[in-house]
């Protein structure tokens, strides 16, 4: 199985919202995270965005 689109996905998520960044608690990362996802999976306009 290829991992390749896998790891592609990751290295844009670290650059784009942990390169360079310091969070001060868990509480913001996973803020941080959870907007890129939901970004990513359900863009603006998307059914899935209520």
């Amino acid at each position: 199985m290829c991992q390749r689109p896998t790891e592609i996905w990751f290295n844009s998520f670290k650059n784009e919202r942990f390169d360079g960044m310091r969070y001060a608690t868990h509480a913001e990362i996973k803020a941080a995270s959870f907007d890129y996802i939901e970004v990513f999976y359900a863009p603006e306009g998307s059914p899935l965005t209520g």
